[in-house]
């Protein structure tokens, strides 16, 4: 997204809501706006952090790192990096009602994922999660954000 250097902070009403994924970290929600005067653009950061993940190896040992909700249309971004542990993640943007899911394979630091919210995956629920997953044991401190731009 283009950041423009006028810029106005005004809250934004997308009603979003955090939390991590193991509860030894905490989440901030973080809900601003972007106004400038050749366009608007609203952008919700609706859960970041940072935390320190524990692999066995098994490619079945994903990790959440957060979940959140979403109630409107409009496009998700997450974005993603660590600096130990391998050297590529999987990072995987899941929504549960649908079990629809955006993913980045085999992906190095940093990597975003994109996702548009739908009605059709509003309609089926408003759970999202953010996760990790590697099949090398290792020890990965991760730190993300995840905002929304609604329709």
């Amino acid at each position: 997204m283009k950041l423009l250097s006028l810029s106005l902070i005004a809250m934004l009403s997308v009603i979003v809501a955090g939390c991590d994924g193991d509860g030894d970290d905490t989440t901030t929600t973080t809900t601003t706006t972007e106004t400038t005067t050749e366009e608007t653009q609203t952008t919700a950061t609706i859960a970041s952090g940072s935390d320190t993940f524990h692999f066995s190896g098994d490619p079945e040992d994903d990790r959440v790192l957060s979940s959140f909700s979403v109630f409107e249309t409009g496009m998700l971004e997450a974005r993603v990096e660590w600096s130990t542990g391998p050297l590529k993640l999987d990072i995987i943007l899941f929504h549960s009602g649908s079990g629809a899911a955006e993913y980045a394979f085999n992906v190095e630091s940093p990597a975003t994922v994109l996702t548009e919210v739908t009605q059709d995956l509003l309609d089926a629920g408003n759970g999202w999660q953010l996760l990790i997953d590697t099949d090398i044991a290792s020890e990965v401190t991760v730190n993300f954000i995840v905002r929304f731009s609604p329709d």
